[in-house]
């Protein structure tokens, strides 16, 4: 069945309880090459000195956090193209990433960074991103993930193979020299993204320097020490059989709004997309 357009879903005025079919508009727009193509710079936001390696919305959309080479965390207000709040951290590397705690009204934010640093700021107390650290990563530390409605924990991912789950109730920073504590998963191999499903959130996507995704449910794992939650622990395992062969970094992993799918990029090859809702149908033997 052909899709309708843009001009068809204005034109025949898609109704839906009094108001115009938005999901419909939306979705279409978003598939639409003529309208990709026509698509300009609005503003220019001169707000770092370096490569900006993380761009992050607050969950109204209304704020932009980025994090750069310059060791500089920024908030923006995009609708009024204004800078809020520039921080200096006490990163010595590019920070890789960057994530607000939700239900923290924009205040608190977690970094991570090539010096392997994970930083905990309060952005109205600046003098927090000097005390509260973790150098529990050995290497860069590359994703940082939190989960929804929890404003007091979060993960994080690393060159040394480790996801770990910090709790900010318990601890606020942990300067340990080979820190074995807060690990929830040990893959043996680089972990270089990460990420956590939007309705399940005890599902963890891990995305991996030798081209495999895997996927974990926290339920089943125990932070502390090197737990046994190497790859044959996951639930599942998967990867492109085309790059498989040639050890393919992973960039990035990421959820679909509803869930059911993963996009995984990988370094020097594509962008794919996997249903694994086809894992979860094979394991229950369906």
């Amino acid at each position: 069945m052909k899709k309708k357009s843009i001009q068809q879903i204005i034109l025949n005025q898609d109704i839906v309880y009094g108001l115009v079919n938005q999901k419909a508009l939306y979705d279409i727009a978003k598939g639409s090459e003529n309208l990709v193509q026509r698509l300009g710079l609005k503003a220019d936001l001169p707000i770092h000195h370096g490569c900006v390696n993380t761009l992050s919305w607050n969950s109204s959309g209304q704020y932009l956090l980025s994090g750069s080479d310059d060791c500089c965390l920024c908030i923006t207000d995009i609708y009024r193209e204004k800078l809020v709040v520039s921080t200096k951290t006490n990163h010595t590397a590019n920070i890789f990433n960057a994530k607000f705690l939700p239900n923290t009204e924009n205040r608190h934010v977690v970094s991570c960074a090539g010096d392997g640093m994970i930083i905990f700021s309060d952005i109205e107390n600046p003098d927090t991103s000097m005390k509260n650290c973790f150098s529990c990563h050995f290497g860069s530390a590359y994703k940082l993930e939190t989960v929804p409605n929890d404003p007091h924990t979060f993960l994080s991912c690393g060159e040394d193979g480790t996801v770990r789950w910090f709790d900010l109730r318990t601890k606020t920073q942990c300067l340990k020299k080979e820190c074995t504590e807060d690990i929830l998963i040990n893959c043996r191999c680089s972990v270089t993204s990460l990420a956590v499903s939007p309705f399940t959130p005890y599902y963890i996507c891990v995305g991996c320097s030798d081209s495999s995704v895997r996927i974990y449910d926290r339920r089943m794992l125990a932070t502390g020490g090197f737990p046994n939650s190497w790859p044959r622990s996951a639930l599942h395992s998967f990867t492109v059989p085309e790059v498989s062969a040639r050890n393919c970094r992973i960039t990035s992993v990421e959820y679909s709004p509803d869930g059911q799918e993963l996009l995984v990029s990988y370094s020097s090859d594509q962008i794919y997309l996997f249903n694994i809702q086809v894992f979860f149908m094979l394991a229950k033997g369906l």
